[in-house]
Protein backbone atom coordinates (compact mmCIF):
# COMPACT_ATOMS: atom_id res chain seq x y z
CA UNK A 1 0.00 0.00 0.00
CA UNK A 2 2.60 2.36 0.37
CA UNK A 3 3.56 3.13 -3.20
CA UNK A 4 0.29 5.17 -2.72
CA UNK A 5 1.50 7.61 -0.32
CA UNK A 6 1.25 10.79 -0.78
CA UNK A 7 2.81 13.46 0.99
CA UNK A 8 1.63 15.83 3.98
CA UNK A 9 0.80 18.39 5.95
CA UNK A 10 4.43 18.88 7.93
CA UNK A 11 5.68 16.72 5.20
CA UNK A 12 5.91 20.00 3.12
CA UNK A 13 7.27 21.89 5.86
CA UNK A 14 10.45 19.05 6.56
CA UNK A 15 10.91 19.02 2.83
CA UNK A 16 11.57 22.42 1.40
CA UNK A 17 14.66 23.50 2.50
CA UNK A 18 16.15 19.83 2.28
CA UNK A 19 14.86 19.10 -1.24
CA UNK A 20 16.60 22.69 -2.18
CA UNK A 21 19.70 21.24 -0.91
CA UNK A 22 19.61 18.15 -2.30
CA UNK A 23 18.57 19.43 -5.81
CA UNK A 24 21.70 21.97 -5.84
CA UNK A 25 24.17 19.80 -4.47
CA UNK A 26 23.43 15.93 -4.30
CA UNK A 27 25.25 15.64 -1.40
CA UNK A 28 23.72 13.58 1.57
CA UNK A 29 26.49 14.92 4.07
CA UNK A 30 25.22 18.67 2.80
CA UNK A 31 21.58 17.72 3.20
CA UNK A 32 21.94 17.00 6.71
CA UNK A 33 24.30 19.50 7.62
CA UNK A 34 21.77 21.88 6.44
CA UNK A 35 19.11 20.39 8.65
CA UNK A 36 20.91 20.32 11.59
CA UNK A 37 20.62 24.53 11.08
CA UNK A 38 16.52 23.70 10.92
CA UNK A 39 16.46 21.63 13.76
CA UNK A 40 18.18 23.89 16.25
CA UNK A 41 16.09 26.85 14.77
CA UNK A 42 12.60 24.40 15.66
CA UNK A 43 14.20 23.08 18.74
CA UNK A 44 14.22 26.60 20.16
CA UNK A 45 10.79 27.82 18.32
CA UNK A 46 8.67 24.92 18.07
CA UNK A 47 8.34 21.83 20.26
CA UNK A 48 11.62 21.41 21.40
CA UNK A 49 13.08 18.16 20.50
CA UNK A 50 15.92 17.69 18.16
CA UNK A 51 16.36 13.93 17.22
CA UNK A 52 13.18 13.56 15.37
CA UNK A 53 12.94 16.77 13.14
CA UNK A 54 16.78 16.20 12.66
CA UNK A 55 15.95 12.84 11.15
CA UNK A 56 12.62 13.97 9.25
CA UNK A 57 14.02 16.97 7.33
CA UNK A 58 16.83 15.01 6.22
CA UNK A 59 15.03 12.13 5.31
CA UNK A 60 12.21 14.26 3.14
CA UNK A 61 15.00 15.79 1.38
CA UNK A 62 16.26 12.07 0.65
CA UNK A 63 13.58 10.78 0.16
CA UNK A 64 10.92 13.58 -1.53
CA UNK A 65 10.72 11.91 -5.14
CA UNK A 66 9.49 8.74 -6.04
CA UNK A 67 10.67 7.31 -2.80
CA UNK A 68 8.11 8.36 -0.35
CA UNK A 69 7.31 4.75 0.52
CA UNK A 70 10.90 4.69 2.49
CA UNK A 71 8.93 6.09 5.54
CA UNK A 72 6.49 3.10 5.98
CA UNK A 73 9.83 0.76 4.88
CA UNK A 74 11.63 2.50 8.28
CA UNK A 75 8.61 2.46 10.78
CA UNK A 76 6.89 -0.67 9.99
CA UNK A 77 9.78 -2.45 8.77
CA UNK A 78 11.85 -1.31 11.96
CA UNK A 79 8.94 -1.82 14.19
CA UNK A 80 8.71 -5.42 12.77
CA UNK A 81 12.14 -6.28 13.47
CA UNK A 82 13.09 -4.04 17.20
CA UNK A 83 10.06 -5.93 18.52
CA UNK A 84 10.67 -9.40 16.92
CA UNK A 85 14.11 -9.07 18.80
CA UNK A 86 13.22 -7.77 21.75
CA UNK A 87 10.83 -10.52 22.49
CA UNK A 88 13.25 -13.60 21.22
CA UNK A 89 16.11 -12.18 23.60
CA UNK A 90 14.42 -11.67 26.53
CA UNK A 91 11.99 -14.52 26.31
CA UNK A 92 15.00 -17.02 24.95
CA UNK A 93 18.05 -15.62 27.06
CA UNK A 94 15.65 -13.89 29.80
CA UNK A 95 13.00 -16.84 30.38
CA UNK A 96 14.68 -20.10 28.33
CA UNK A 97 12.30 -20.33 26.27
CA UNK A 98 12.76 -22.28 23.20
CA UNK A 99 13.18 -20.51 20.14
CA UNK A 100 9.76 -21.94 18.52
CA UNK A 101 7.60 -20.70 21.24
CA UNK A 102 9.55 -17.66 21.65
CA UNK A 103 8.51 -16.46 18.43
CA UNK A 104 4.91 -17.07 18.84
CA UNK A 105 4.82 -14.16 21.08
CA UNK A 106 6.45 -11.53 19.18
CA UNK A 107 4.12 -12.56 16.11
CA UNK A 108 0.78 -12.51 18.02
CA UNK A 109 1.74 -9.05 19.54
CA UNK A 110 3.17 -7.68 16.60
CA UNK A 111 -0.39 -9.28 14.02
CA UNK A 112 -2.44 -7.22 17.08
CA UNK A 113 -0.48 -4.16 17.11
CA UNK A 114 -0.34 -3.78 13.47
CA UNK A 115 -4.23 -4.48 12.60
CA UNK A 116 -5.67 -2.75 15.74
CA UNK A 117 -3.78 0.45 15.36
CA UNK A 118 -5.75 3.42 15.98
CA UNK A 119 -4.79 5.42 12.75
CA UNK A 120 -2.80 3.36 10.40
CA UNK A 121 -2.05 6.24 8.01
CA UNK A 122 -0.41 8.56 10.87
CA UNK A 123 1.26 5.24 12.15
CA UNK A 124 3.37 3.89 9.42
CA UNK A 125 1.84 5.59 6.20
CA UNK A 126 2.41 9.41 6.74
CA UNK A 127 6.14 10.48 7.13
CA UNK A 128 6.52 12.70 9.66
CA UNK A 129 3.91 11.14 11.89
CA UNK A 130 5.11 7.19 11.33
CA UNK A 131 8.65 8.43 11.75
CA UNK A 132 8.21 10.44 15.34
CA UNK A 133 5.94 7.45 17.21
CA UNK A 134 6.70 4.28 15.17
CA UNK A 135 10.04 4.54 14.61
CA UNK A 136 11.32 6.24 17.67
CA UNK A 137 9.05 3.63 19.39
CA UNK A 138 11.35 0.99 17.25
CA UNK A 139 14.48 2.85 19.01
CA UNK A 140 13.12 2.37 22.43
CA UNK A 141 12.40 -1.07 21.83
CA UNK A 142 16.08 -1.56 20.54
CA UNK A 143 17.61 0.54 23.61
CA UNK A 144 15.76 -1.59 26.29
CA UNK A 145 17.02 -4.68 24.44
CA UNK A 146 20.50 -3.32 24.73
CA UNK A 147 19.96 -2.45 28.53
CA UNK A 148 18.54 -6.20 29.00
CA UNK A 149 21.72 -7.45 27.10
CA UNK A 150 24.34 -5.25 28.94
CA UNK A 151 22.57 -6.76 32.61
CA UNK A 152 23.33 -10.22 30.96
CA UNK A 153 26.89 -9.01 29.42
CA UNK A 154 28.86 -7.70 32.23
CA UNK A 155 31.41 -10.59 33.15
CA UNK A 156 31.90 -10.56 29.17
CA UNK A 157 34.78 -8.53 26.93
CA UNK A 158 35.15 -5.08 27.82
CA UNK A 159 34.77 -4.15 24.36
CA UNK A 160 31.50 -6.31 24.46
CA UNK A 161 30.67 -3.96 26.99
CA UNK A 162 31.84 -0.78 25.71
CA UNK A 163 29.73 -1.26 22.16
CA UNK A 164 26.46 -1.86 24.19
CA UNK A 165 27.21 1.27 26.92
CA UNK A 166 27.49 3.39 23.27
CA UNK A 167 24.25 1.98 21.56
CA UNK A 168 22.60 2.94 24.71
CA UNK A 169 23.98 5.92 25.08
CA UNK A 170 23.30 6.73 21.51
CA UNK A 171 19.71 5.39 21.58
CA UNK A 172 18.72 7.20 25.28
CA UNK A 173 19.90 10.66 23.31
CA UNK A 174 17.69 9.57 19.75
CA UNK A 175 14.41 8.71 22.02
CA UNK A 176 15.14 11.83 24.29
CA UNK A 177 14.93 14.33 21.68
CA UNK A 178 11.99 12.72 19.79
CA UNK A 179 8.30 12.55 20.93
CA UNK A 180 7.49 13.45 24.75
CA UNK A 181 5.50 9.95 25.21
CA UNK A 182 8.16 7.56 23.98
CA UNK A 183 10.69 9.74 25.97
CA UNK A 184 9.02 9.34 29.56
CA UNK A 185 8.05 5.89 29.32
CA UNK A 186 11.88 4.88 28.82
CA UNK A 187 12.52 7.20 31.49
CA UNK A 188 10.14 6.03 33.81
CA UNK A 189 11.52 2.21 32.87
CA UNK A 190 14.91 3.88 33.36
CA UNK A 191 13.86 4.79 37.07
CA UNK A 192 12.84 1.13 38.14
CA UNK A 193 15.31 -0.39 36.53
CA UNK A 194 18.38 1.92 38.66
CA UNK A 195 16.35 0.87 41.52
CA UNK A 196 16.52 -2.58 40.52
CA UNK A 197 20.17 -2.55 40.04
CA UNK A 198 20.43 -0.45 43.09
CA UNK A 199 18.53 -3.16 45.36
CA UNK A 200 20.87 -5.93 43.41
CA UNK A 201 24.15 -4.58 44.18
Amino acid sequence: ISSYNFMSADDFVFAKGAEAVWKETHSVVQVMQHQLGVTVEMYHTWQGTYFDIWFCTSMMGLFIENMYYMGTVLSLGGFVLAEFMFFMVVLVKGMGADKFRAATVPISCMVLQILLTPYPVEGYFWFCGAIRYTFVHSLALLLLLLLFQLNQALRKKKVYVVLLESGIVWLSVAVGGSNYVTALTVLVLYTFYVIWLFFKK
